[in-house]
């Protein structure tokens, strides 16, 4: 992974793939769109520096919180969560 520290997912992405950042641990941020309906397994699974999360998703969040172990401090919610 480049070293970026945020991700920001485009409007239209559905899903995000199994293990599709696993092992990020320079990603500190990921903005989620409102176009997201599917996260799979372990996505997100450490990404131990992952601090803020911003959430658009209509689904629950727990899908990036219970693989990423991460130092999480804040996530914001869109309107709709």
């Amino acid at each position: 992974m480049p070293d970026n520290s945020r991700i920001i997912i485009n409007e239209g992405v559905k899903e995000i793939v199994n293990y599709a950042f696993s092992e990020c641990s320079g990603l500190s941020s990921i903005v989620v769109p409102s176009s997201v309906t599917s996260i799979g397994e372990y996505a997100f699974e450490s990404c131990s520096s992952i601090d803020t999360i911003y959430w658009y998703a209509k689904m629950s969040p727990n899908s990036i919180t219970k693989y990423c172990r991460s130092s999480l401090k804040q996530i914001y919610l869109g309107d709709g969560i």
